[in-house]
């Protein structure tokens, strides 16, 4: 019997990915696929991006960035078998404030999949055992596969509709990512249940649509022009300009000076709204950690 602390090595071509590198390296993902994957090496790719060995390997090791890679792979294969297991991904590393990569790179995985996605990751939207930003990346995946594929935007606006349905005991951040993506999908048989979500009060709004943003999106009221909003996602980009500039040119200890100068910009909670800037208002979680190992 083999000792399970080995690790079990990866064969060709999937241990080529072991020393691909930084994927900032690269403006576009490559094409991984003239690299000569199939179909054949799903479940070993499955493997990689699982891995915690990978996952937490050494931050200035190469095999750091091996599950990038292999998840990026699995998405260019449309491999519908990693459906599942991928899911994984979205909580793996909530413990250690969450991932960017994950964040900004499984919606556009699943994308790549297809619809065929749909059924796992609404179930793990409505999946109350998961915490509230794990929920939101599966809610972001949704909203990138209704981009990719706008037929199955009704199907998929049921879902967010029933989830929306428990906003007394969802998270606030939560309720306004489904309310905002609600919007963006133009669901107008949700209005009642936003309404009264917002009623509730347990809505963020901070850089998110409030009910008189949601009414004008409807063309159920005129945009007034004297409004003035603080918390606008214009705010946010530059917000996440200065988060960027700081992140990028500073030392810890300089980031922390620094970051004393903006105490209500840069609160713990508008860490997390960072995350709002990119890509449409994609309501991603961030970590509440600026400062993070360079795998992060």
């Amino acid at each position: 019997m083999a000792d399970q602390t080995t690790p079990v090595p990866y064969t060709p071509p999937v241990d080529l990915l072991l020393v691909y590198g930084d994927p900032r390296k690269f403006r576009e993902w490559p094409d991984y696929l003239s690299l000569g994957f199939t179909e054949a090496d799903v479940p070993e790719l499955i493997r990689m991006a699982l891995d915690p060995a990978l996952n937490w390997a050494d931050s200035e090791s190469l095999e750091v960035w091996a599950p990038i890679h292999a998840w990026r792979t699995l998405g260019q294969l449309r491999a519908q078998a990693s459906i599942e297991p991928l899911l994984a991904l979205f909580h793996m590393f909530e413990d250690d404030d969450g991932s960017d990569w994950v964040v900004d790179e499984m919606p556009r995985v699943y994308a790549m999949i297809g619809a065929a996605a749909i059924p796992a990751l609404s179930a793990y939207l409505l999946d109350e055992s998961h915490s509230e930003f794990p929920r939101m990346d599966a809610l972001n995946s949704l909203e990138k596969i209704a981009d990719a594929h706008p037929d199955f935007r009704s199907d998929m606006a049921a879902t967010l509709i029933k989830t929306l349905e428990r906003f007394e005991t969802n998270g606030a951040w939560l309720n306004a990512s489904l309310i905002d993506t609600l919007t963006e999908l133009k669901t107008v048989e949700a209005l009642s249940l936003i309404e009264r979500a917002f009623a509730s009060e347990n809505v963020e709004t901070f850089g998110f649509r409030d009910w008189e943003d949601v009414q004008v999106a409807f063309g159920l009221k005129e945009a007034d022009p004297n409004r003035v909003r603080q918390d606008t996602p214009e705010l946010f980009n530059e917000m996440a300009a200065m988060l960027d500039i700081l992140t990028n040119n500073s030392s810890e200890s300089d980031f922390d000076d620094d970051i004393d100068d903006f105490p209500a910009l840069f609160s713990p909670v508008n860490k997390k709204a960072k995350a709002k800037t990119k890509a449409k208002r994609k309501q991603a979680e961030k970590s509440r950690k600026i400062n993070r190992k360079k795998r992060k």
